[in-house]
């Protein structure tokens, strides 16, 4: 199904990070299994390796490490050999990677910053009410999304700072959120958005248009459905279901948290499509199991 998966072929004609970090992801998920398999420093380090090189691509996936870590250190009653042979090896590269990332944007822009450069502008986007920005040397950014959900006339804001002055930008949405808390629950529309009412970008400037939004309608409906049914078959929660659940519902949750705090864009679950095929399968083989098993008498037949 992955090999068909028009997102991901749309995705192949431009020049966009995307498809980068869906091969990354693929990665943290093998690797995820092999951390979970056995406490190992050297699957440890690879798995803070790769997490790393993924986040210098896009930032996307950022609460997935702390979430594994955390569910991980949980599910093994935070023992000394977890900590030693698990966090403090994946933290390590993760911190040395952190700070490598600091000292190229020091070089670059004369700014130390540790993550990514449009994280604050991301925030603005998501919390304040006026959806085009303009910064301090002219540049402008209006999001896809917002563009196609007629926000055009919701007003120009002009900064002071350059869209790189990621610092600057976060405070600014942290003050529209403290000017509107609303905004808080407003935002868990941005869930929605990564699998209905937001039509991939930039696939969506080419001739074949109408198909890839046609595909995006019923591959929305199929996500959905496989992704509550699997989540219905895991509950409730046995001990031996917790591994499955960091490898695949771990990366999930962390892309829900990253849009509901920031912003939301169809591109941002493209890479994720890594474990949002395999679970929405898995959701309709359990409820396609189920219903045979459960079939009442005579139905065979008709079958």
């Amino acid at each position: 199904m992955g090999a068909v998966h028009v997102p991901w072929l749309a995705l192949n004609l431009f020049a966009l990070s995307d498809t980068t970090l869906a091969f990354l992801l693929s990665m943290l998920l093998w690797l995820s299994v092999k951390v979970l398999e056995r406490d190992s420093y050297g699957w440890s380090a690879l798995w803070g390796l790769a997490f790393i090189v993924a986040f210098w691509i896009k930032g996307t996936h950022v609460f997935m490490g702390p979430l594994f870590l955390v569910g991980f250190l949980g599910w093994r009653r935070w023992s000394g050999r977890a900590i030693s042979r698990v966090a403090v090896p994946v933290s390590t590269v993760v911190a040395l990677g952190l700070l490598l990332h600091g000292v190229l944007t020091y070089r670059t822009i004369g700014t130390f910053q540790m993550s990514a450069s449009a994280g604050g502008l991301n925030l603005v986007e998501g919390k304040c009410p006026l959806k085009i920005n303009v910064d301090s040397e002219g540049a402008t950014w209006f999001s896809p999304l917002y563009v196609q959900l007629g926000y055009s006339d919701s007003g120009t804001m002009t900064w002071e700072r350059p869209f790189t002055d990621s610092g600057y930008f976060m405070r600014q949405g942290l003050r529209c959120i403290q000017d509107d808390p609303l905004v808080l629950v407003q935002s868990l529309e941005n869930i929605a958005y990564l699998f209905v009412g937001n039509v991939l970008w930039p696939a969506n400037t080419v001739s074949a248009a109408p198909y890839i939004r046609l595909h995006g309608v019923f591959w929305g409906c199929f996500l959905i459905v496989g992704l509550v049914v699997w989540c219905r078959s895991c509950w409730p929660v046995r001990a031996d279901d917790w591994a499955v659940l960091l490898a695949w519902a771990v990366p999930i949750v962390s892309l829900f948290l990253c849009v509901y705090i920031f912003k939301s864009e169809i591109r941002y679950r493209v890479p994720f499509d890594i474990f949002y095929i395999p679970v929405a399968l898995q959701g309709w083989a359990s409820m396609l199991i189920f219903s045979r098993r459960h079939r009442p008498a005579g139905m065979e037949g008709a079958v």
